[in-house]
Formats: C-alpha cells, sequence, structure tokens
C-alpha cells in the first residue's frame, strides 16, 4: 500500500513542512532529509518514526524556513587585513603591474567569515516531533483508507468468483455422467 501525509505549522519562528509518504516493501527503508539545523537529533528522530511506521518504503521530507532573517555574518577582520597584505607583497614581487581585487581574493579564502549558527532548544524539538506526529497520523489514515478500499474491491471480486462457481456447478450437472456414457458408446462401437 503507498501512503500519504503532510503536517505545517510555525515552531519559533520557523515555518516547517513535513511529508511522509510511502510504497508497499516487506521492511522499513526510511529516507529522511531534514534542514542542517536538525541534524544533529536527526538519529532521535529516525528512531522514533520507526517505531512509529514499521514497514514500507518511506520518505520523510522536513522543511523550514525562517520567518525573520535571524543568520548573522560575522568577518574576521584581523584575518582579512593579515591576507590583504600578504596577497598584495605577492602581488607586488611578482606582477606589479597587474590590476587584480584582491579583496574579493581575500573574501574567498577559509576561515574569513563565519556564520551562527542556531541551535535547536527542546521547545522547538518537541514542536517539530509534533509536526512529524501529526504527518505520521495523516499517513496512517490515507493508508486506513486505502485498505479499506481493497478490502472492498476484494470482497466483491471473491463474492463474484463465488457466484462464477454456483452458476458452474448448475452448469455442470450431469456432466460426469454424460461424459461417461459418450466414452462407454465409443468404447462397445
Amino acid at each position: 500500500m503507498t501512503g500519504f501525509g503532510r503536517a505545517e505549522g510555525v515552531v519559533k519562528d520557523r515555518k516547517i513542512t513535513v511529508e511522509v509518504r510511502s510504497l508497499n516493501s516487506k521492511q522499513l527503508d526510511l529516507f529522511l532529509k531534514m534542514p542542517g539545523v536538525y541534524k544533529e537529533r536527526e538519529n532521535e528522530l529516525r528512531q522514533w518514526i520507526s517505531e512509529q511506521v514499521v514497514r514500507g518504503k518511506v520518505e520523510v521530507f522536513i522543511s523550514g524556513e525562517a520567518l525573520h532573517a535571524t543568520k548573522h555574518t560575522s568577518f574576521d577582520r584581523e584575518l582579512i587585513r593579515s591576507y590583504y597584505q600578504e596577497l598584495k607583497e605577492i602581488a607586488g614581487d611578482v606582477a606589479p603591474e597587474a590590476e587584480t581585487d584582491l579583496l574579493a581574493q581575500v573574501l574567498r579564502l577559509p576561515d574569513v567569515s563565519s556564520t551562527t549558527s542556531e541551535r535547536v532548544d527542546d521547545e522547538e524539538w518537541a514542536g517539530l516531533r509534533a509536526l512529524v506526529a501529526e504527518a505520521i497520523k495523516g499517513y496512517d489514515a490515507f493508508r486506513k483508507n486505502e485498505g479499506a478500499r481493497l478490502q472492498e474491491e476484494l470482497t466483491k471480486r471473491v463474492k463474484g468468483i463465488e457466484q462464477l462457481l454456483t452458476d458452474v456447478d448448475a452448469m455442470d450437472a450431469g456432466r460426469t455422467d454424460r461424459t461417461r456414457e459418450r466414452l462407454l458408446a465409443k468404447l462397445w462401437i
């Protein structure tokens, strides 16, 4: 059976969308895609989902977008000055007539900038788990609905086969005796 569930909500200034999809499979094959801010707790979420969803090729997609920009990038000014001076001296020794935007080159070098990463607190994690639970609840409802439709279809087909068997029994009445008589008649000719 297939399944689908979706949940959306706002948790601590972040709009989060959770989608759960599955195809039939004998074992659980879980694919989980989530924003990097939640990666440190991925194993915990993976374990919890595997307790809720027992089998199937299951894909869980979690996306989040900040409602208000909260990222802050800072630059290491001393490191930038040091890189710039060194590149300026090298450029003066190697090619004094060359015009190069050294600052652009310096800004591409490692460790000159850092972006503060957001930590996920317990309240936000609980909100995320609640949205995942809501999506799984929708997923379960989808699967139950699909199961009920399949049961109805199979029941209808079994009743059709039973009716055909009844029809065959009515058509078959006396066939064995007629066949026996025909075979005996051919043997005594």
